[in-house]
């Protein structure tokens, strides 16, 4: 009788420690985050995402690409006219305001949308912000490098 009772206490205890864990949510702690693409891609760019988080919630975020000399992409012009005029396209001046102003709003990198015409940024925005998400968890301020290719 005396075995059973202790069994059936165990049993509780780890069903309760088991359920307890699935409804904890990570707290985002306050800070500033960065992440950055490891590498320079094709076009010489090099993206990056800075997040402020201040009461657990997204305040703002700024997303954009650097050149070699550190001049933003949403900056220039001269790459911004490249683009072909046959169809109305998302340029960078525009889409590196309009996802952080979703992910603001939506407070939830899931949830947003990826701009047509901007499809590989919007991509990019959305892999570099959740790289970035053990680092808010826990309150990691370094800069965090995102390798696509890391597994």
């Amino acid at each position: 009788m005396k075995k059973q009772i202790i069994c059936t206490i165990a049993a509780a205890m780890i069903a309760v420690s088991m359920f307890a864990g699935c409804n904890s949510t990570a707290t985002m702690k306050d800070g500033t985050y960065r992440a950055e693409a490891k590498d320079y891609d094709s076009h010489g760019w090099k993206e990056y995402v800075v997040v402020t988080i201040k009461d657990g919630k997204y305040e703002s975020v700024e997303f954009d690409a650097v050149d070699k000399d550190g001049k933003k992409k949403s900056e220039d012009q001269e790459y911004m006219a490249a683009y072909p005029s046959d169809k109305e396209y998302v340029k960078p001046d525009e889409y590196s305001k309009r996802l952080p102003e979703d992910l603001i709003k939506k407070q939830n990198i899931e949830d947003v949308d990826v701009i047509a015409t901007a499809t590989t940024s919007s991509q990019s925005f959305k892999k570099l912000v959740t790289s970035l998400k053990d680092n808010i968890n826990k309150g990691i301020t370094d800069t965090f490098i995102f390798d696509p290719d890391a597994k």
